[in-house]
């Protein structure tokens, strides 16, 4: 009884040894660890329901913390992107708004907010649609730059520093990920062109 107690005992330090080892040490200590109980890197531990993540990226109570630092990376990419955005929509904006079907619903005596919203904003987010849609993809896979002023450890910072390790496994995998999230950005395309362009009509 009591050797099976000192092996218990034993095997408790080790699985708090990794716990503390993937908290606070540097990662070849992390790997020592996982290497030393036969644990495969990679995976998640849950100790009295304190899980620690793979990456590290959110601990156990330090959600908010998380979310309080990532407000100046998600600012630059979203003032990046609607900056583009914008701009696109007005260019669509002013051709859509030189079409025939535009001067015919003035010509019917419509509102001009009324020809706006319903007869031209619709025909100009066609293309729009089709842009936001497929950064999707991107913005899942991660800004490599951002993620590196920002020293936030996202998918493209990984994605980078997998490539520099040679861990084809992680790359392959990343852009496995990508290509999947492209695929269903193609399928939401063509979800929103018919709820947007008036041509398309549903039988």
């Amino acid at each position: 009884a009591a050797k099976g107690g000192e092996k218990k005992l034993r095997a408790l330090k080790d699985v708090v040894g990794v716990g503390k080892a993937t908290l606070r040490s540097p990662q070849k200590t992390i790997e020592a660890e996982y290497r030393r109980i036969y644990l495969p890197p990679g995976n998640a531990l849950a100790i009295k329901d304190y899980t620690i993540p793979v990456l590290g990226t959110v601990q156990a109570g330090s959600l908010p913390d998380a979310l309080l630092h990532l407000i100046m990376p998600v600012s630059v990419l979203v003032m990046f992107n609607v900056a583009a955005w914008s701009r696109f929509v007005r260019t669509s904006m002013l051709e859509v708004l030189r079409q025939d079907y535009v001067r015919t619903a003035r010509a019917k005596g419509l509102q001009e907010r009324v020809v706006i919203a319903k007869h031209a904003l619709r025909n100009a987010l066609i293309p729009f649609i089709t842009i936001v849609v497929f950064s999707i993809p991107g913005a899942f896979s991660g800004a490599i730059i951002t993620e590196t002023v920002f020293n936030w450890p996202g998918m493209g910072r990984l994605y980078f520093d997998a490539l520099g390790r040679t861990d084809y496994p992680v790359a392959m995998s990343l852009l496995l990920i990508t290509a999947f999230l492209t695929v269903c950005a193609t399928l939401l395309s063509d979800i929103l062109y018919t709820v947007v362009d008036p041509r398309i009509r549903l039988s």
